[in-house]
């Protein structure tokens, strides 16, 4: 079997003049690209960290479909991180992550959050992992229009089973912005996503869906995680 390709691209925001607060999404995409680029041992030509001014809605976008859309493959596996704010769009039930180019006021609301939802869906690499650290992310993970405050919520149907080779995982704190922690610290789901993934380095466990899901629940449970 032809041996797959390791894929990671981060996002990480700078925020507009309204969102002059968030610092955090820089810091988070660099934290998580520098892991999973190491522990994958991902090649350079198969990694993508924007950040800052570069997280444009046009950039990002078309990173993500090269990545999903077009060059994966079936032996393949894909991290998707997005940290910053999502701003919910008026019809409900679709939102979108707040781009560096962000303008509430014209055609470009930011990067798209249902549509990253069917790219990961219809991607055809064995393993997708899209990890949201954002306001609001949830009202995308769950397809509803309600705002109900949780912090985890895993989509629905395949991407959630035992055998899941699929994740789209929205960190939500639907009163508490993604700044929350002060002092150019990582955003809090960042931090305690940090602390999952380096018990995978350390232990030199292979990361799964199912793993991955298995161990940020455990840590919801036991406290680590809020709830």
């Amino acid at each position: 079997m032809e041996r797959g390709k390791s894929w990671v691209i981060a996002v990480g925001p700078e925020a507009p003049p309204q969102y002059d607060k968030l610092a955090c999404p820089t810091l988070d995409a660099r934290a998580i690209y520098a892991r999973f680029t190491a522990d994958w041992q991902a090649s350079s030509d198969h990694t993508i960290l924007l950040t800052g001014k570069g997280a444009s809605t046009r950039v990002a976008t078309a990173a993500l479909l090269e990545v999903l859309a077009r060059r994966s493959r079936e032996p393949d596996r894909v991290l998707i991180f997005a940290s910053g704010h999502i701003e919910p769009n008026i019809r409900g039930i679709t939102a979108s992550l707040v781009t560096s180019d962000h303008d509430a006021e014209s055609p470009n609301p930011g990067l798209n959050l249902r549509s990253l939802r069917h790219w990961v869906e219809d991607c055809p690499a064995h393993q997708v992992f899209a990890i949201l650290d954002g306001c609001f992310a949830g009202v995308i993970a769950q397809g509803s229009s309600a705002n109900t405050p949780h912090h985890l919520s895993l989509t629905t149907g395949e991407m959630e089973g035992a055998l899941a080779t699929k994740l789209f995982l929205a960190a939500v704190a639907s009163s508490s912005p993604a700044f929350e922690r002060e002092g150019g610290e990582f955003s809090l789901f960042t931090s305690s996503l940090i602390t999952v993934l380096d018990r995978f380095v350390q232990g030199s466990r292979n990361l799964t869906v199912p793993t991955l899901i298995d161990e940020l629940q455990a840590s919801v449970n036991s406290g680590a995680l809020p709830s």
